[in-house]
């Protein structure tokens, strides 16, 4: 990859035997040399090896170089040994370092938490001024509850003004209540005039 500076769309679906350590190479000798990408489509599904190493490593190494992204879809359900750390290392390191981004798809593993909600929200969300597009597959996330709804209205969707399209799957999150679902229209979606779907 690292030879092909040019690219402006990339999609991986690595095996499922990745680990950490590939995820790092895959950062640190490809993507970091693809400044001119402008749509990233990495499905990490079922990689169980990787940690949250592998997603510091990803986002330090790789995605805060990617200043000209304009659209991110990551997928890692069923990599249950990423917690809440990897998501804030993601939003952290990664994710508010790319302010041209204007789409953003994300399937993140069943262990995140609510604190892990607020701080990708926070930290990940609300630095992406100028989003147009979000998907936010939380399906079986069984340990968000309200608290994390909450978060994420607040912290993350009623900053993002430039929002046109929305797509969030609670499916199986067994914890998020009436209140929950409230939180997000009462603090979230009352904000998004600009939404259109």
């Amino acid at each position: 990859l690292r030879h092909l500076p040019q690219l402006e769309s990339l999609a991986l679906r690595p095996c499922t035997q990745v680990t950490d350590q590939g995820v790092r190479d895959l950062a640190l000798y490809g993507l970091k040399y693809l400044t001119d990408l402008a749509s990233l489509n990495l499905d990490f599904s079922r990689c169980s090896k990787i940690t949250d190493q592998g997603m510091l490593d990803l986002a330090c190494e790789g995605l805060r170089h990617l200043s000209q992204l304009k659209s991110l879809n990551l997928s890692f359900f069923g990599c249950d040994r990423i917690t809440t750390q990897g998501w804030t290392n993601l939003a952290w390191n990664g994710l508010r370092h790319l302010p041209q981004l204007e789409s953003l798809a994300l399937s993140p593993c069943t262990q995140i938490t609510d604190q892990g909600v607020r701080e990708f929200a926070l930290y990940g969300l609300k630095p992406l001024t100028g989003l147009a597009s979000l998907i936010l597959n939380f399906f079986w996330c069984s340990k968000i509850t309200d608290k994390g709804m909450f978060d994420l209205t607040c912290e993350g969707l009623r900053d993002l003004s430039q929002l046109k399209s929305l797509g969030l799957n609670f499916a199986g999150c067994k914890e998020i209540t009436a209140e929950g679902w409230t939180s997000l229209a009462w603090n979230g979606l009352r904000h998004l005039s600009q939404l259109e779907s």
